[in-house]
């Protein structure tokens, strides 16, 4: 159960996870559909609605003036309520309805444009009009209404009539007694006096009135289903968009990608670019992940003291000479006597990123003539680092590491680092050095890095979440098998910012 419910929680976390990461595709979506709607809003011409109502209440005059029961009430108000509906519904009262309206209306059109609804058990029934105006909307409702008034009206005058024929027949009879017909007269007046004054079993309770707005296009109605459309097309879109980026962008899926265990995860912030003040107190949260790193690559090794370590990547821009830099300043602030060494001759950054000279540096040491000792302190940058406030009296007030960049950029960068300098170069650096840190190009992009795998201690692998593919990942791991080369471990750079409450700020 607690399996389960952790899985499900990770689900849960990953869902949210890629709906804020597509939160632009879902939202760019709903907006395309909020503007769908205004748009087919816009193309719709204006309708408006009326209503007149009609009310069904049996008179029974007929049992009032004759005694006789011509209209029967019934009980069952459901079935009286749909039978004035279809009533009022006839093709004859459209007819009489639409020759009231004059030319352009028939039957036909208005069982188009006039609706008619009762509501539950109601005797109550409404006679709605849709027109392009709302006066022709008021006028076609209550000529449908007057036009069932008056059809209604004449047809119950015709079966009072047609009682009346009847008792006429009657009273014509030879052998009708003298008590039947003094009631057959009796009858006939009062037959008479009913068809004079028949009013029909329904009438107009509310006339219809011209409404003050547009029934239709409902503008925030069609605007708020574009939304939601919109809104489940992006949801859509962001699902398929999920599937088909393969970047890397959990720090598991990127130790399974490279298969080497996670040594550091470096959260995403500008400020390690741009620091120059590598051991600033102001830093120490920043630092964390980079002493951790130094820890880990001091404990990791076994017995072997590693001395040298090559960073690479596999891909540019993963921050790799960022993680190296940040290193070297990691272990020179424990006290470590740290080289960094840029051998990414074709991308150099540490020159504009640290304030170097770039007329000097690897490119230009390696292609010089005399002794290397000598030429290599003519080329080295040391870059101070300032201690904590707190930090004990018997320690150096300032320390440095140093760093050989790039240098000016050369013809054959390839040839160059797998030459018997770049070697002598390494092994006196190892001598003189704790800690050696070489940035070198991706592997799998260039085959600058080949010659420096063999001549370091181990290789460290940075990788960018969010920005590298599973599939190059993997390449990069199958490149470095294919020479022999097993890393050490390797770097998630660009994560989320993650709280140290070590590192909170006191009040």
């Amino acid at each position: 159960m607690t399996t389960t419910r952790a899985d499900s929680g990770g689900d849960l976390r990953a869902l949210l996870t890629m709906l804020r990461r597509r939160a632009p595709i879902i939202v760019v979506a709903v907006i395309v559909g909020i503007g769908a709607g205004l748009a087919f809003s816009a193309v719709q011409s204006e309708k408006y609605k009326s209503t007149a109502s009609l009310l069904f209440q049996p008179l029974l005059l007929d049992a009032q003036v004759t005694g006789l029961p011509l209209q029967l009430p019934t009980s069952d108000a459901e079935r009286t309520a749909t039978t004035n509906v279809d009533l009022v519904s006839l093709g004859a009262v459209r007819t009489i309805a639409a020759a009231r309206l004059g030319p352009g209306y028939t039957a036909e059109r208005l069982k188009n444009d006039v609706s008619v609804t009762s509501k539950d058990k109601s005797d109550i029934v409404d006679i709605v009009a849709t027109a392009p105006s709302p006066e022709k909307a008021a006028e076609v409702a209550n000529a449908v209404a007057a036009a069932f008034v008056s059809f209604r009206r004449n047809g119950l005058r015709a079966e009072v009539l047609s009682a009346v024929d009847k008792v006429r027949a009657q009273l014509k009879q030879p052998d009708t007694t003298p008590t039947v017909r003094k009631t057959l007269r009796d009858n006939l007046s009062r037959l008479t006096l009913l068809a004079s004054v028949q009013t029909g079993d329904v009438s107009l309770v509310q006339p219809a009135q011209p409404p003050s707005k547009p029934s239709s296009p409902k503008k925030a109605l069609n605007a708020i289903l574009g939304g939601g459309l919109g809104l489940l097309l992006g949801l859509g879109i962001a699902l398929v968009v999920e599937q088909l980026d393969r970047r890397v962008r959990r720090t598991d899926q990127l130790e399974d990608a490279l298969g080497l265990p996670l040594l550091a995860v470096v959260p995403r912030n500008t400020a390690l670019r741009k620091r120059a003040d590598w051991g600033s107190a102001d830093g120490k949260g920043d630092r964390e992940p980079f002493r951790r790193l130094r820890a880990r690559l001091r404990h990791t090794s076994g017995n072997t003291a590693l001395r040298s370590v090559l960073v690479t990547s596999a891909r540019a821009r993963s921050g790799k000479t960022t993680v190296a830099t940040h290193l070297a300043a990691a272990a020179a602030v424990g006290g470590a006597r740290v080289l960094l060494i840029e051998a990414d001759l074709r991308r150099p950054r540490l020159a504009e990123m640290l304030g170097l000279p770039r007329e000097i540096g690897l490119s230009r040491l390696l292609t010089s003539e005399g002794g290397l000792a000598e030429l290599a302190a003519s080329h080295l940058c040391h870059i101070p680092l300032a201690q904590d406030p707190a930090g004990s009296e018997d320690r150096v007030a300032r320390q440095s590491f140093d760093v050989l960049p790039a240098g000016p950029a050369t013809d054959d960068p390839s040839e160059l680092l797998d030459s018997d300098a770049m070697r002598d170069l390494l092994v006196a650096a190892r001598s003189h050095y704790d800690l050696v840190v070489v940035d070198g190009p991706p592997p799998t992009l260039v085959s600058d890095t080949i010659p420096l795998m063999k001549q370091v201690d181990g290789v460290l692998v940075v990788g960018a979440l969010g920005r590298e593919s599973d599939e190059e990942l993997r390449a990069l791991r199958e490149e470095l098998a294919r020479y022999g080369v097993t890393p050490v471990g390797a770097v998630a750079n660009f994560s989320g910012r993650i709280a140290n409450p070590y590192y909170a700020k006191r009040g």
